[in-house]
């Protein structure tokens, strides 16, 4: 997934529920969760991190190593899901959602220190990488 200036998102599709700037993550936050999806803040600014989705039917056992647990968040989701950049750039994959509403996701990452030593720029493959498991959860 292209990270750009340190972000990426999780965002329905159709995107009719626009997510706005606002719902970013702070800079010691992980990922934010929002109706319509979720935006990640990546420990490097431009580059390409490694992206795994997975849909639970109920919430997943803890991850092991070397995977760290970041955080967990909630959501609202209709649809599908896929993930892009904050310039629009859009994964090749959709996930269809086999109900609307609402969603809990586990966000776990590794490599962040290395891609937090990345230079600016410098469009690395790889060095980062995360582990998003989605699942529904009762209104």
């Amino acid at each position: 997934m292209e990270v750009d200036h340190n972000h990426f998102l999780m965002q329905e599709v159709p995107t009719l529920r626009t997510m706005s700037v606002d719902d970013m993550p702070g800079d010691d936050e992980l990922v934010a969760g929002s109706d319509g999806g979720l935006y990640f803040h990546s420990a490097a600014n431009d580059h390409e991190a490694d992206v795994r989705l997975e849909l639970w039917d109920a919430e997943p056992d803890p991850v092991a190593a070397p995977w760290t647990l970041g955080a967990t968040v909630s959501t609202d989701l209709r649809d599908a899901v896929r993930f892009n950049s904050i310039f629009m750039v859009f994964s090749g994959r959709e996930l269809v959602l086999p109900v609307s509403g609402p969603y809990m996701a586990r966000v776990s990452t590794r490599g962040r220190d290395a891609a937090a030593e990345l230079e600016e720029a410098t469009f690395a493959k790889g060095v980062e990488k995360w582990l998003v498991q989605l699942w529904s959860r009762p209104a």
